[in-house]
Parts: structure tokens; sequence; C-alpha cells
């Protein structure tokens, strides 16, 4: 590979946090609608707490927030993925596998009521303080009975693979979704919806799922608990045949619709695809104003006041009233006052490191060389330290102007941007001062087919030896983090299609390239000329696992296969593409949640 050639990857590379980030923020005009809360996590849930404040459910932790600052009241550890009321007024929160109890009166803040292997798509439906359901995908459905002194789970397989969401009525009915025949894809910052649906209603834990409509892509309730459901076709019918069904408002092709009620009946929708709100009014449908574009990916949906509902967008909050957005409601701490629309920061820093690469080259390369020069170790490592400055220095500008945390999949890809570009100056200067060039250190191959199958056939073996002996060392009770990568699950949400493409992408193509560049490529070579090749093997295959912070002896026997692979077949892509096959392998496990 050229040095243009890289240079070319690394700015396409750039392009994809940017457009992410395009699309979840919010323009200019929707600034006085809502306030960008990155800082916390996305958000994933919502419900009223009382009259004053609201309770979000965060990737980190629950937030009850005040409703006119925007101010944080309380907060709770834990990862909260659905939040249910009861019709008791009880709340429930379910998330990281465990179902809990938030106290309304402020004497206990939470308990934990069950801690169990939940999927993330699990949903939750609360009937009082001492009864919630939990509906885990595929086909499971639980009854959480806490009249008892000790919580009694009862479970009921169902005939038909569940999608959510799961809503209990009024009457005490229980309804869920299900024989989905359509997962609409999820496009950047979206989740994935089910579509076109079977409603079926279970009336007691001993009673058969019985089918009531089909075509349905949504539920919501009435303030009376009566059930509403949304067609596919955008219409309102009422099972129970409570109240007449309503007409569809026209929206636009493909329209995404959400449903929702305040705390009168009128029924409000959301289109998430076209940004439009719609609220059903003197017997017809009336369009509000636009939603921002940061509403590109709804959430949730709550009550509101009398005449308004609560949106949750991705990474925002506000409120919605009859022919006007509210006030700002929730206000990030750390968010940049920068004018303008916000993504321009993730442009100014992406195109800021990609003309820190080009300018390093072009200054470099007027030097004159002095051929001959010895390789020196501290070219190597100065690279890898070079490598890490650069991932820090990105980490830290995204996370001051944007508020994107690590377990941000945009953030990572920035990431790993920043620390290529910064790395890419600092080993191209080396390499123009000693008269060398970038193919000395593997980048090309005599017959890369050849090369590529070397690759792609050590990576199940390497694979195999390192999980067995993985496995040896927790059969012999060594520390977690010799042998195991356990923050990998906890920072990588693997939830929609569009963090599942941007995660793959860095580690099945970013890091293997990148990484082996810098750590075999330039910290190996070095090392060889120094210190021999058995010598040189084992002090980068150390280094590569300590850097790595977890899984240092799994993760160090592998560097020492690519670093092996790279010193038999004098080339880099050998090792690549084993790379990027064993970090799509446990990728693929991690979406399967076959391993954390």
């Amino acid at each position: 590979m050229s040095l243009r050639s890289l240079f070319c990857l690394i700015l396409l590379t750039a392009a994809f946090p940017v457009l992410a980030a395009h699309s979840d923020e919010a323009s200019p005009q929707a600034d006085a609608a809502f306030g960008p809360l990155h800082n916390f996590g996305p958000y994933r849930s919502l419900a009223r707490w009382d009259e004053g404040s609201v309770l979000l459910g965060t990737r980190e932790q629950a937030l009850r927030v005040d409703a006119a600052t925007g101010e944080v009241i309380e907060s709770w550890e834990g990862r909260i993925d659905r939040l249910a009321e009861g019709r008791d007024g009880s709340l429930w929160g379910l998330g990281d596998g465990r179902v809990v109890q938030f106290d309304r009166r402020g004497q206990v803040g939470e308990r934990a009521v069950i801690d169990r292997d939940y999927e993330r798509q699990a949903w939750l439906a609360a009937v009082s303080a001492e009864e919630a359901w939990v509906l885990d995908p595929p086909r499971r459905l639980e009854r959480i009975d806490l009249s008892g002194e000790r919580p009694v789970v009862s479970a009921i397989t169902l005939r038909a693979p569940a999608a959510g969401p799961l809503i209990v009525d009024g009457q005490g009915r229980l309804y869920w979704l299900g024989g989905c025949l359509e997962i609409t894809p999820a496009l950047l910052g979206r989740r994935q919806r089910a579509r076109n649906c079977t409603l079926f209603t279970l009336g007691g834990e001993d009673d058969e799922p019985q089918a009531v409509a089909d075509g349905i892509d949504d539920l919501a309730l009435h303030p009376d608990g009566d059930l509403a459901a949304l067609t596919t076709g955008g219409e309102i019918r009422h099972p129970d045949g409570s109240r007449p069904d309503l007409p569809s408002p026209r929206p636009g092709p493909g329209a995404e619709l959400f449903l929702a009620f305040g705390t009168t009946d009128r029924p409000w929708l959301v289109d998430s695809l076209h940004g439009e709100v719609w609220a059903f009014e003197a017997g017809s449908w009336m369009a509000q104003s636009p939603l921002p574009r940061i509403v590109g990916g709804v959430e949730a949906l709550g009550a509101g006041d009398d005449e308004g509902i609560l949106v949750l967008g991705v990474g925002a909050l506000a409120a919605w009233r009859l022919g006007r957005p509210a006030e700002i409601l929730l206000e990030a701490p750390l968010q940049s006052r920068l004018p303008g629309q916000v993504w321009l920061v993730a442009l100014v820093v992406v195109v800021g490191l990609a003309g820190a690469f080009g300018g390093g080259v072009l200054v470099f390369q007027s030097r004159r060389p002095e051929p001959g020069r010895p390789w020196s170790a501290l070219d190597g490592l100065a690279g890898v330290a070079a490598f890490l400055a650069g991932q820090v220095a990105t980490q830290l500008a995204l996370l001051v102007g944007l508020g994107w945390r690590l377990e941000d999949p945009r953030a990572l890809l920035a990431a790993f941007v920043g620390g290529a570009a910064v790395a890419g100056i600092w080993l191209h200067a080396r390499l123009r001062a000693r008269g060398r060039s970038w193919v000395e250190i593997g980048l090309r191959a005599a017959h890369p087919g050849r090369e590529v199958l070397w690759g792609l056939a050590a990576a199940l073996p390497a694979w195999l030896a390192v999980t067995s002996v993985g496995l040896l060392a927790e059969r012999l009770g060594l520390p977690e983090f010799l042998y195991k990568q356990s923050g990998a699950a906890q920072i990588f949400d693997v939830s929609t299609p569009a963090d599942i493409v941007m995660v793959g992408l860095i580690g099945v193509v970013l890091a293997p390239l990148f990484e082996e560049i810098v750590f075999r490529g330039f910290l190996l070579t070095s090392l060889r000329h120094r210190w021999g090749d058995l010598a040189a093997l084992l002090a980068s295959s150390a280094i590569f696992g300590a850097i790595h912070g977890e899984g240092i002896l799994t993760v160090g026997l592998l560097g020492l296969v690519f670093g092996a692979l790279t010193v038999w077949r004098s080339s880099l892509w050998p090792a690549i593409c084993a790379h990027g096959v064993i970090n799509g392998v446990s990728l693929l496990l991690l979406i399967l949640g076959v391993a954390q």
C-alpha cells in the first residue's frame, strides 16, 4: 500500500463519524427546542416521576431531572433500557440484565428485584408494585411476582417470536407484538424497528396467547388504560372497540410512526423518518412544527401535560405542545457553546487531523534524507506512543466539544483516525530521516493473493489456540485481566445496525491495518534490527498485550502469532488478514451474545 492510498483511506474513514454526527445533532433552527445530552450517553427510555420531573434511562445510569431547568435531582448507577409504570403508580426499570424498582417517595432510590441475563432487546411491562412482566425475545415471557417474601418468576414459551413492545392495559390484559414480517433497517443513529406485526393478548398466567390484529407497528395506552394500536398504514385501532378507529394522518412515504398520548386522550404521532409531529384535534390530524434533525432516532415517547407529549430522541429530550415545541428541558453541562451546527466541530477535528497529516508529509519530504542510518528501538516505541497520543487527543477533543464518550462507536472510530494521523506523521518522518520507504516495513507483497490466503489460513488455528489458553487460565484461577477482555462488551453497543457497521469497521478493517503497521511494521522491525528476531517478537508482543489493558496474556499471544507471520512471510498482509478475521469472529460472537 502506498502512502497516498493510506492517506485516502484515512480521509474516507473520517467521513463516518461526521455523517453520524450530522444525522444525530440538531440544526441551528432546532437549538431553541432541543438540548443535546451526549455527556450522559444516549438515552433509552423515559417516564414521568411527578408533575415537575422526569426519569431518564441511559447507558450508564438513571437520572431524575427537573423538567423546567434540566438539573439532575437524583441519579442511580446502572444501565436502564426500559421503564414501565404500573397502574398503582409503581415505577420499574430494566437494563444490564436486571429488573429494578424505583421508590418515588425518595426513601429508597431503587432496589434490585431480579438479576439475570436478559437480552438488551427485552421489554418490560408493570402491573403493580408486586407484579411485572418481562418479554425476553424471541420466545420467553416471564411474570415476576413480589407478593411473597421472595421474588417468584414463572415463564411462558411463546408460539410466535416476539418483537415488543409489551403493555398491560387498565383491565390487566397483557398485550405484545410478535410474528413480525419486516424489520426496518436502522439508519445512522436510529434503532431497528419491528413492523407489520401481529398483536397478541394474554389474559392470565396460564392462558394461551391469542392473536388480536395483524399489521401493527406500535402500541400505546390512553390515560384511562385502554389500548390503542398503530397499524402499518398509520391508522389507530382500538382492539376492545372502546373507541372508533382513527384514520391515517397520511404522512410521507416510508414514514416510521410512533404513537403516544398525553394526560388527555388526544393521540399523537411522531414521524421519525420525515421529522414531523401529528396531533388529532377536532376530528382530524393536524401536522405540528417539524421535528429537528436530532430526533432522527426516536427512542421513546411519554406523557406530557394536557396539550403535549415528551419526545426522547438520540441524546435529547423535549416537550411538544400543540402548535409549537416547548422550551429547552435539558442542556448538557459539557456541551460546547460553539456557534452553528454542532456537527461542524467533528468536521473541524477531522479536517484538522487530515491537514496535520498532509502538512507533516510535505514538511518531512522536503528534508534531506540520511541513507544508511540504522534503525533505533526508539523509532518503534515512539511510533506506538504517537498512535496512542493521537487517539487520546481525539477522544478528549470529542468529549469536550461534542460530549462523545468512549462507548460511542463514532468516538472510537474518530480516535482511530486521529491516532493514525499523528502516528503517520511521526513514522513518515523517521522513514524519511533514514532514507527508507513504507515498502520496507512490509506493506508490499510479491504475491498479494498468496499472503492473504496465508493470513486466512492462520486465523482459525490462532483463534482456537488463544481461546484454549484463556480457558486454561480460567481453570487455573489466574486473574481475569490476564486472559479476558470483559470491557469490550461494556464499551461496544451493538444494538443497532449503525453501531454494528461502525464497530465492524473499527475491529475488522482499521484496527488490523493501523495496529499491524504500528506494532509489527515499525515496532517489530526496529527491535529486530537491534535485538534479533526472538527477543523482538517477545518484546513487541508483550507491549501489544500491555497496551490493550485487558487480556494481556491472550492478546500478547495473538501479537506473537501476528509477529511470527510477519517475520516468516516478510509482509504485513498475512498478519493484517488474520487480525481482521479474529476480530470479526469476536464481534460476531458479541452480537449473538455467545461471548462477552
